[in-house]
């Protein structure tokens, strides 16, 4: 999921009681992108779409 993180998202957070700064939401979405779980996720979607291109392309040979 993508959000944008916009001044009035910060405001609303902060009413909520969560402590952030538009600083430390650019940090926290930048560091979830390099977790390990989500970098294999991403590699297994890539890899199953180039199964997928290479069987179709397969298949439409004949």
């Amino acid at each position: 999921m993508i959000i944008n993180i916009d001044k009035y998202l910060i405001h609303e957070l902060n009413d909520a009681g969560f402590d952030l700064t538009y600083d430390k939401m650019i940090y926290i979405y930048q560091k979830s992108r390099k977790r390990l779980d989500y970098l294999n996720n991403i590699d297994m979607k890539r890899t199953e779409e180039e199964k997928l291109k290479k069987y179709y392309n397969y298949k439409n040979q004949f």
